[in-house]
């Protein structure tokens, strides 16, 4: 809400000139929009809008514009349409690969994380899993923690829904992604991935 007040207080002030000023502001317009009232159809056409500002050539984007589409591929994801977004974020992947420098190097972990989540969600487990595993790769060379432990979790949960799985490959990646919850403190997870390891230890002595 506040981010939503914020944006239209700077539209009506008109201080955003250039297409590139323009463009940040239809973006964060276009999220503002998606949160405060789930308005998926506004929210693309103004993600749109902006893309358009900018776009020159559709095989190379802009890390700007990677950010954007990927903004694009979550609105379709949270609106349950899963391939569109995995189309998305597989053009994203494609065109970061291609950029020789980057600002924010994390992108590349939330696209993966984020299409990892989509194949999931459409029954593509092991698809899903061979991102994962590039994605937990990423995290170790750029030294961070920010989706690790979510890529451990979605790797053992992923692993639970192959018939043939190892129950220990699901415990250990649990317990990976306990230890680097524990450490960046996010309760919510601790919990989860807790209550899950106890439910698992009591089927073992059922």
């Amino acid at each position: 809400k506040e981010l939503y007040e914020i944006v239209k207080k700077e539209k009506n002030l008109n201080n955003f000139q250039t297409n590139e000023e323009k463009q940040f502001l239809i973006w964060h317009e276009a999220i503002a929009i998606f949160e405060v009232n789930r308005s998926t159809k506004t929210a693309l056409t103004l993600l749109n809008h902006a893309l358009k500002l900018t776009l020159t050539n559709s095989d190379f984007l802009s890390e700007r514009e990677i950010h954007i589409m990927q903004t694009m591929a979550i609105f379709h994801g949270e609106n349950k349409e899963y391939e569109k977004s995995i189309t998305i974020l597989k053009r994203c992947l494609t065109n970061f690969n291609k950029l020789d420098f980057t600002r924010d190097k994390e992108i590349k972990l939330k696209i993966i994380f984020n299409l990892a989540k989509c194949l999931d969600f459409t029954y593509q487990h092991e698809e899903a899993i061979k991102y994962i595993d590039r994605g937990i790769k990423l995290a170790i060379n750029l030294n961070t923690l920010y989706l690790l432990g979510e890529l451990f979790y979605l790797k053992s949960q992923c692993l639970l829904k192959i018939k043939q799985h190892n129950v220990e490959d699901v415990v250990y990646n649990w317990k990976k992604a306990l230890f680097i919850f524990e450490l960046t403190e996010k309760e919510y997870y601790i919990k989860m991935v807790q209550d899950k390891l106890i439910e698992i230890q009591n089927k073992k002595h059922s």
